[in-house]
């Protein structure tokens, strides 16, 4: 009797036992805390869209950089003559990249255009630049579309001359890829304005020029 009821007990405390580990079993594991932070809400697709990476932006043309850093060809302007010709030169970009005919005229010397062969050729210097820039050429050369100075400039005064150096990008309206490259310009004192003794290669390209004259690199006499 004594062995039946020991029996009945230690089934009974095998039984209690497994109910007790289902329980602990059953029980959920704790949760992490999330990580501390904003949370932001994922954005729901517009109508038709799927999920997939957002698109990377096109690449922009860099902004005209101010007078920081070593310029094209030595340290960038210094002195008040030599940031006067600096800005005269960009006053210059400027003018070709809206297009402003008479201001483009304006920044040049009396008869520093004279030897230029516009292929669009009118009766005043205004009008020949107005219609020569952007010429597209039916030789299928690139058509200038814009410039602008993409860097540090570098200006050497001597005297009423002085010699600037920028870098210029230069988008062309048939090629996704700018043009980049140094331009040089030789400018005088005049009163007290700074104008280019000739044109630079910059000029050549805006108005279609396919051969750049090799002059341009060296100080007119």
């Amino acid at each position: 009797m004594l062995l039946a009821a020991f029996s009945v007990a230690f089934a009974a405390a095998l039984v209690l036992g497994a109910f007790d580990r289902k329980d602990e079993e059953a029980e959920p594991a704790p949760v992490a805390a999330p990580a501390e932070g904003p949370i932001r809400p994922r954005a729901e697709p517009r109508g038709g869209e799927t999920d997939r990476p957002a698109e990377q932006p096109s690449a922009q043309l860099p902004e005209e950089a101010a007078d920081e850093g070593e310029g094209p060809s030595g340290p960038p302007p210094e002195t008040d003559p030599e940031r006067a010709a600096a800005d005269a030169f960009r006053a210059f970009v400027r003018a070709l990249a809206r297009r402003d005919a008479d201001a483009v005229c304006a920044a040049f010397a009396p008869g520093a255009l004279r030897g230029v062969d516009f292929p669009d050729p009118r009766g005043s210097c205004p009008e020949s630049v107005a219609a020569s820039l952007g010429f597209r050429d039916r030789r299928g050369l690139p058509v200038w579309d814009t410039s602008r100075l993409g860097g540090p400039i570098s200006a050497r005064v001597d005297g009423d001359e002085a010699r600037v150096v920028a870098t210029v990008i230069t988008r062309y309206a048939d090629n996704r890829e700018p043009s980049i490259e140094d331009d040089v310009a030789y400018l005088e004192l005049r009163g007290d304005r700074w104008l280019l003794r000739q044109p630079s290669a910059t000029f050549y390209r805006a108005i279609g020029v396919a051969e750049v004259p090799p002059s341009v690199l060296q100080a007119p006499e």
